[in-house]
């Protein structure tokens, strides 16, 4: 039988237990590498979203001055966004007030759930992290939170 993920590799069922097991080993790891792509393009999908959900709301002076703040009192430049979105959440909370930072995150959510043909279901409270989280579970991505 063929494997389903891009390693090329073929199954028979003459293969001794040895053989069996690299093969095994095989999908793993390739399901793994694939994982970590469709992770990466996720993360890549986010930075798209927040930079044109933000720019399109407030302009690119403020964008530029929001990346200017993370970087200078949180050393987050513009690509680690997606992988620090609760501290990048704080910022917009204590820059644009509690109903600001809502009303950006769930603009960044909707153009990502849009890009990513999701459906957006805007819930009350919901804070920018919460959004990425329900998009992941609905993509099948594991959950960044520990």
């Amino acid at each position: 039988m063929a494997c389903f993920l891009p390693v090329g590799c073929t199954l028979s069922p003459d293969l001794d237990r040895d053989d069996a097991t690299v093969e095994k080993t095989s999908r793993s790891e390739a399901s793994e590498k694939w994982r970590e792509h469709v992770t990466k393009e996720f993360n890549r999908e986010v930075k798209y979203a927040f930079d044109s959900a933000i720019f399109g709301i407030v302009g690119q002076d403020v964008l530029r001055s929001l990346y200017q703040h993370l970087k200078e009192h949180y050393d987050i430049t513009p690509d680690e966004i997606p992988y620090r979105t609760e501290t990048v959440f704080d910022t917009l909370e204590h820059t644009f007030g509690v109903t600001g930072a809502r009303t950006l995150s769930r603009a960044v959510a909707k153009r990502l759930y849009y890009r990513l043909n999701l459906q957006f279901v805007e819930t009350e409270n919901y804070r920018l992290q919460d959004y990425l989280e329900q998009a992941k579970k609905e993509l099948g991505l594991r959950s960044t939170n520990k």
